[in-house]
């Protein structure tokens, strides 16, 4: 993971709560369009256009998704602390996939 992460572009630059409002202003309220909904929150329209098919308005960046929940994710770190002098290198693998 990276500690010290800097972002160095603007993309995604939009909140969730705004593509939420968004998609709540046109679908409930005020019936405008997207175009217009899209200049309104300040959102990109193929964005807000891509969001409102697909019917969520969560925000991801790039292609992969999260295998773990933190849930999980804290569980396995619990176990593996506890078992790091039992196990080799290719189990801790096969355990976490």
């Amino acid at each position: 993971m990276v500690y010290k992460y800097k972002r160095r572009t603007e993309r995604a630059s939009w909140s969730e709560s705004a593509m939420q409002a968004a998609m709540k202003a046109m679908t409930e309220g005020q019936k405008i369009s997207v175009r217009a909904a899209a200049a309104q929150f300040d959102i990109p329209y193929p964005t807000l256009h891509k969001h409102i098919i697909k019917g969520s308005a969560t925000k991801s960046l790039g292609r992969f998704r999260r295998t773990f929940a933190d849930a999980h994710e804290a569980e396995l770190v619990d176990y593996l602390h506890k078992m790091e002098s039992y196990l080799t290198k290719s189990d801790l693998k096969s355990m976490a996939f």
